[in-house]
């Protein structure tokens, strides 16, 4: 073999070489430009997610806000119920209870029913 066969076997060899490389680099550069580009689109929707997220909690934040204060208004417009007043007498101890509507006693403050014990009936004789 002369030099010039070594030459052009070297040559074809480097062009070889580059055009693997160029297309090494064009392939996978394809590849990597795609996943940057979803991870960029994942990142923004992060970003969304959780401005949504405050957003929504600002907005349950205020409604419960506004909540309450209808509640407080209608609570201060309407007559309280009969088991409201019984319910702030028990609280507050109150001896005036009213009767219940079935005759028996109401309860008292602590909201047990007092312990009394049963008559005991007269023995038979044997």
């Amino acid at each position: 073999m002369d030099t010039t066969q070594w030459l052009i076997i070297f040559g074809t060899t480097v062009a070889l070489c580059a055009a693997t490389g160029g297309g090494c680099h064009w392939w996978y550069g394809r590849k990597l430009q795609r996943a940057v580009t979803q991870l960029e689109k994942a990142d923004r929707a992060k970003e969304f997610s959780a401005q949504q997220t405050l957003q929504a909690r600002r907005q349950i934040e205020r409604l419960q806000k506004e909540l309450a204060s209808a509640l407080q208004r209608l609570s201060a417009l309407s007559p309280p119920s009969p088991v409201d007043r019984l319910a702030e007498a028990l609280r507050a101890g109150d001896a005036d209870v009213p009767e219940r509507s079935d005759g028996r006693r109401p309860l008292p403050a602590n909201g047990f029913a007092d312990t009394e014990p049963m008559a005991r009936p007269a023995r038979a004789a044997r």
